[in-house]
């Protein structure tokens, strides 16, 4: 990879709660040395995290909050750019569709690709083949890994990516096109296998990281 600062956007929350279940992915991610591993790779990091809305009243009070900020430390607004996710759940819905007032989803454009039980790697590459993703937005549920890797929430995915597949989108994304960002979420480290998948997203990150 060339030379590059990157930002990272440390926002620890699951329904604005700080450290709550998959809220505390970020933490899991981190203490394992996310930041000093892309360091070595010649990254520049700029770390900015979002602070903690606990006056804010309610599950949608907090989280709308959390959003708000989250949107003041993009500091380059991009509308309409395409959007690569990938996701076991079938929950990326407009408030419209998604009724049962469940908000985690709507921070979410409503482009996207979703790759599905399929083989993969060849569906993300007929897909990134059909129009131009640059620059894109790249999004991870990590409970799209198999199940049989490790317990990542407690929604598992049977039928999932094998780490390998991961690895292996990960590295293909940023020699294609141009991203404008990385988002890495869904995951519990206190599931069960918490070091374990950390490790797997650190794996992934540093190779979405090198292709740059």
């Amino acid at each position: 990879m060339s030379a590059c600062t990157i930002a990272i956007i440390f926002s620890p929350y699951y329904v604005g709660l700080g450290d709550h279940r998959v809220g505390n992915g970020p933490n899991g991610i981190r203490s394992l040395g996310l930041v000093k591993k892309l360091e070595r790779l010649g990254a520049k990091i700029e770390l900015k995290e979002i602070n903690r809305v606990d006056d804010f009243e309610g599950e949608i009070g907090r989280s709308f909050e959390i959003m708000r900020r989250t949107s003041l430390a993009v500091t380059e607004p991009s509308p309409r750019i395409p959007f690569i996710y990938y996701d076991a759940h079938n929950d990326l819905d407009p408030p419209d569709v998604h009724e049962n007032g469940y908000v985690n989803p709507w921070i979410c454009p409503y482009s996207k690709v979703k790759v599905g039980r399929l083989d993969f790697v060849r569906e993300l590459i007929t897909q990134l083949e059909r129009r131009s993703y640059s620059p894109a937005l790249v999004h991870i549920d990590l409970d799209v890994l198999e199940e049989s890797r490790g317990k990542v929430n407690n929604y598992p995915s049977f039928g999932g990516l094998f780490e390998s597949e991961l690895i292996v989108c990960m590295n293909l994304i940023p020699k294609r096109y141009t991203p404008k960002s990385l988002t890495v979420s869904s995951f519990d480290p206190d599931a069960g296998d918490g070091d374990k998948i950390a490790q797997i997203a650190i794996r992934a990150i540093n190779t979405f990281v090198q292709s740059l």
